[in-house]
């Protein structure tokens, strides 16, 4: 995996920022986008602990096509082409049927499937004529068991799979792994801002919300993004190339179907 390049979505904290830092463990050079404040100070402190590899920084909205485009465009000026994409943009926002709006809807569309599918139009020609490449999507234990509050997240993230799916079949000859990986609970700000919203309608402490849904989890405990992020540079690296087209929980058991 020696000086490959990896390109990160949602990288500036979280399971992005785990996956990075353990690609970088490996020897790869990342990019690391994300609209988050923390984006150039993450970039900073992953050069500092990994000086022998490269670490590169595009702000990016993963919800705005446009931002997107610049991405795309801004990568190839500088004569990066990535062999390992995560597709990794965060999550939508939360609501059952009847609160979320059309236009909700719409901002889900770019941010769950249009811009996967933008970043794999831009770099997968790469990939073919490398005849080696690796695209790992992020997804969630919801793809696989909705539920009534988390509409938008489990629509357009099976939507995903299945595109991801269709499209392995047809670049496995070239060398081309796609694989999904579905987090149940890992310890983010995404999660924690979930969290902290049932806590305030249960009127109950964030602790105890944190503790009742650890209680449901098999492992009995909430994954941390390194648990998850191991599986994710595995899957990058050379001893994964047989396994493609797979969708893989990474949840501590939580997801109850067999297969």
């Amino acid at each position: 995996m020696n000086k490959r390049i990896a390109l990160i979505g949602g990288s500036s904290a979280g399971i992005g920022r785990a996956i990075a830092n353990g690609l970088l463990e490996k020897g790869l050079n990342v990019i690391i986008t994300g609209r988050s404040a923390r984006l150039e100070s993450t970039k900073l402190e992953l050069q500092a602990k990994f000086p022998s590899s490269s670490v590169y920084a595009f702000a990016t909205d993963y919800s705005s096509s446009e931002d997107i485009s610049r991405l795309i465009a801004s990568i190839e000026a500088a004569g990066l082409f990535p062999d390992v994409l995560v597709l990794n943009s965060g999550g939508p926002r939360p609501g059952t049927f009847d609160d979320i709006s059309i236009e909700d809807w719409d901002a889900a569309f770019q941010q769950q499937f249009k811009s996967s599918i933008m970043l794999m139009k831009a770099f997968l020609p790469g990939m073919k004529k490398k005849q080696w490449g690796r695209i790992i999507n992020i997804s969630s234990s919801i793809a696989i068991e909705p539920t009534p509050g988390m509409i938008l997240s489990a629509s357009y993230r099976a939507m995903l799979v299945n595109a991801l799916k269709s499209t392995s079949l047809l670049v496995a000859k070239d060398g081309i792994t796609i694989n999904t990986l579905c987090p149940g609970a890992v310890m983010t700000d995404r999660l924690t801002s979930l969290f902290q919203q049932q806590a305030d309608t249960a009127g109950k402490s964030l602790e105890e919300i944190i503790k009742n849904v650890a209680a449901t989890i098999p492992a009995q405990r909430i994954a941390s993004p390194e648990d998850f992020a191991h599986m994710a540079v595995f899957l990058a690296a050379e001893e994964a190339n047989y396994i493609t087209g797979t969708v893989i929980p990474v949840d501590g058991g939580l997801v109850k179907k067999s297969f």
